[in-house]
């Protein structure tokens, strides 16, 4: 029989062993990157240098278009103060890039790993941690949060966990108030990112709610009142230490949702999310989002006639290959065999409800469960929010599981330990199906494990059949004459604000790769830059005096608004729409028709014009 002590590093060196492979499992954004090109998201930001990130602790942004008040600047600060860190190491674009997905892929099994051993026996956790935690990363729910590099998803993926095994040992006395309420405190502020995106945070505090239900129900029922006190008020103080420390973003966004709800141009509009919500529930039945495969993007197309593309090439793994959809049952199949352990292990119960909860959530408008979502928007506060429910709510799936998940093979492994056998095939399967498990789930993460969820243009990754043809592609270097157009107007003293020509829409982008919700001028340098996004009637009425080729309006709206001058892109291409074609040649005639307007210079594909007799503000 082992020692205490021999136990004792027995258990160490297993933590150790399997958070090393939590940590390789880590490097996988390595394998993502193509020569020495940047990855594209759909959210996509150049990693931010302190320079830049002063932009993020003002409430009014003067650097786009003329002026705004982002509703999500000051959630973002930590987020992006991370990444300053590391560009001020003063590393390539893509090195800073590669560490900074590198981060944001470990951080969530090595979180996990932690909250598991906050919450499950040590019997539990010895045969199924590691399989729990490589799931909880890998998941392919986690994919679409990678394309768009969504900073509140990836930011409660990260810190979630350890926010939650801070609360739940709270409340289960085995961490003091005092102490719990200041590492909650600490975490709270280093996770105030999660707070980007409204509908997601709503969907964040579910289980924070719902434990402290379930640890009120019991005293409740036998009127022990006086502990149901004690709990409230511990639940209620740390639902105020998070709102305290995130004042400074909590308040404005409040007052953003209470204000522009109503509005139906509002992305928290009632409108807007009904309007939304239907279509992205076309592939959430309770069968998809158990299996994690709530993506709409998978079974669509974008295009017609040759103008034809795959949203998500890769997919077609997971829907047709064997493997691929035997695992993705057994996941959700391992993890429901939680409620049938006897003795029950604490803590399935809670999380086997907090998966059904997830489940009818993601489900969203699908049926069968759809019309009691519909209710539940129309009669649960703030929930009309959730535009896409399975993005939000599959979150909550992939905690649930992962515990469910460990519970299974712990309980499994453990049984079997104690338990005598002659077979041999279960002497040797049996104790290692921890490990078995979690071969098979990075061989199920393979398409993300290997970047294949970012399109490729050239076809490095993908047959030729499934490449990007005119969609956005995922992979793209950025010319030398965009930096040499930033580093000329951030010496120049009076450059002063600059129209981006010929405008820049969610169709817009440009022949070397780029496409996103900013144009890249925005991206690359703090040049005040106006652009066709978002829709302003003064803006408005600017880009289409352009198009229309009308000279004498052009330059009297653009002497109004303040512009100094115009930088015109000869590479800007439609990237949604082909067919529609940019007359480079007429713009550009048009520019040097209109008296008043002059050519600076020239970067590649990329001319600067200078406005005579601008007004240096509006």
């Amino acid at each position: 029989m082992m020692s205490h002590d021999q136990k004792s590093k027995d258990s160490n060196f297993r933590i150790l062993a399997e958070c090393a492979i939590l940590l390789i499992v880590g490097l996988a954004p390595i394998l993502w990157f193509q020569a020495e090109n940047l990855i594209l998201t759909e959210d996509f930001h150049l990693p931010k240098t302190f320079e830049v990130l002063e932009r993020y602790f003002y409430a009014w942004n003067d650097s786009i278009n003329l002026g705004v008040a982002p509703f999500d600047f000051f959630q973002a600060i930590l987020f992006f103060f991370f990444q300053s860190l590391i560009s001020a190491l003063d590393f390539s674009l893509q090195t800073t890039q590669k560490l900074l997905f590198i981060f944001w892929f470990t951080i969530p099994g090595l979180s996990f790993y932690y909250f598991l051993h906050a919450i499950l026996p040590q019997h539990i956790l010895r045969n199924g941690a590691l399989a729990g935690s490589l799931f909880y990363m890998t998941t392919t729910a986690l994919i679409p949060i990678w394309q768009g590099f969504n900073i509140a998803n990836l930011t409660g993926y990260a810190f979630g966990p350890i926010l939650l095994a801070i609360f739940f040992k709270m409340m289960d006395g085995k961490l003091s108030y005092p102490k719990g309420a200041a590492a909650f405190g600490v975490m709270s502020f280093i996770a105030s990112s999660v707070g980007t995106n409204a509908p997601f945070l709503l969907v964040f505090s579910i289980p924070f709610i719902l434990y402290s239900l379930f640890k009120i129900i019991i005293p409740l029922r036998d009127k022990e009142y006086k502990m149901v006190w004690t709990l409230l008020t511990k639940s209620l103080g740390f639902a105020f230490i998070f709102i305290l420390v995130n004042t400074f973003w909590f308040i404005p966004l409040v007052n953003t949702v209470f204000t522009a709800g109503s509005e139906s141009t509002s992305p928290f509009s009632l409108q807007t999310a009904s309007n939304w919500l239907d279509g992205v529930s076309d592939r959430t039945s309770i069968l998809n989002v158990i299996r994690q495969q709530g993506m709409w993007t998978w079974t669509q197309a974008h295009g017609s006639g040759s103008f034809i593309d795959l949203y998500d090439p890769y997919s077609v793994k997971f829907l047709e290959n064997p493997f691929f959809i035997f695992f993705s049952f057994l996941i959700p199949v391992l993890a429901f065999m939680a409620l049938f352990i006897r003795p029950r292990i604490d803590k399935a119960g809670f999380f086997s409800v907090l998966a059904l909860v997830s489940i009818v959530g993601g489900a969203g408008a699908h049926l069968p469960t759809g019309p009691l979502y519909l209710l539940l928007t129309k009669t649960m506060p703030l929930l009309w929010m959730v535009r896409s429910p399975w993005y939000k709510f599959s979150f909550l799936t992939t905690l649930s599981f992962g515990v469910l998940l460990t519970i299974t093979l712990g309980y499994i492994v453990s049984r079997f330990l104690n338990t005598a056998t002659k077979s041999e095939t279960p002497r040797l399967l049996i104790p290692n199906l921890q490990y078995v498990i979690a071969v098979l789930i990075l061989i199920y993460a393979g398409p993300f494990l290997k970047g294949e969820i970012y399109p490729s243009k050239e076809g490095e990754i993908y047959p030729s059949k499934e490449v990007r043809k005119f969609l956005p592609y995922s992979h793209l270097k950025i010319p030398e004459y965009v930096w040499d157009a930033t580093d000329f107007m951030g010496k120049e003293d009076a450059i002063g604000r600059v129209l981006s020509l010929p405008g820049f829409s969610h169709s817009r982008g440009n022949q070397w790769g780029y496409y996103g919700f900013e144009g890249i001028l925005y991206q690359v340098s703090r040049v005040n830059t106006l652009m066709q996004k978002p829709p302003n009637p003064l803006k408005d009425e600017l880009y289409m005096a352009f198009n229309q080729r009308r000279a004498e309006k052009f330059l009297n709206l653009a002497t109004l608004l303040g512009i100094q001058n115009i930088l015109y892109e000869n590479d800007a291409i439609n990237k949604i729409a082909p067919e529609i074609t940019i007359d480079h040649t007429e713009n550009r005639k048009f520019l040097k028709s209109i008296e008043g307007i002059e050519e600076v210079k020239k970067f590649g594909q990329w001319t600067l014009y200078k406005i005579q007799n601008a007004h240096e503000s509006l």
